[in-house]
């Protein structure tokens, strides 16, 4: 927030982002159920790329020497709608889809190795974030995140719908029966 000259304190910027996360928290506990699991997940990933692109939009300009004087709000904006967006789709949604997609006989195993790779990738991306600025700007930067989201758009968009599924039904979905892909069921699976 500094570095975009926010008008605001960095401390204040930082209690905002952590209040956005906290109550988008609570309200996908509301909706995950209500909306389904691909939606909430494309949603997520083309807004999280559209405020990855706004950022970049905004450093760059920065960058290049333009006056953004007035559009510091545009980081911090973009910035805590992206915490909101994780938070409802990206943030819980995998983690809700696992129990709902694996057998029993390889979760703990598969939601193990799921889980590392989340903190790798996660360690990854705050260890190399600076190094990315410094290489190639921080406009630069915020685009990779941009493309790396919009690839998650495609990714979700392509995945079944476990909404009101059995596991049985998700299994043969996954498997490619097309019979059952239209076809919703009553039973709902508990996460």
């Amino acid at each position: 927030m500094q570095d975009a000259g926010s008008t605001l304190p960095a401390e204040y910027c930082t209690v905002l982002i952590g209040f956005m996360e906290v109550i988008s928290t609570l309200l996908v506990s509301f909706i995950v159920d209500k909306a389904g699991r691909r939606l909430l997940l494309t949603l997520s990933c083309l807004i999280m790329s559209l405020c990855a692109i706004a950022i970049g939009i905004f450093f760059h300009l920065k960058d290049h020497h333009h006056d953004v004087s007035s559009l510091g709000w545009l980081p911090l904006v973009s910035l805590c709608l992206f915490i909101v967006v994780f938070s409802i789709g990206y943030g819980p949604i995998p983690w809700a889809l696992m129990p709902e997609i694996l057998p029993s006989e390889i979760k703990g195993i598969a939601g193990s190795i799921a889980c590392v790779v989340n903190w790798v990738c996660a360690f990854l991306v705050t260890k190399f974030f600076s190094n990315l600025v410094a290489a190639f700007g921080s406009g630069i930067t915020f685009w990779i995140f941009a493309a790396v989201s919009a690839v998650g758009v495609v990714f979700s968009w392509h995945l079944p719908e476990t909404k009101g599924k059995s596991f049985e039904e998700i299994q043969k979905m996954l498997a490619g029966d097309e019979k059952v892909k239209g076809r919703s069921s009553t039973r709902s699976v508990a996460c």
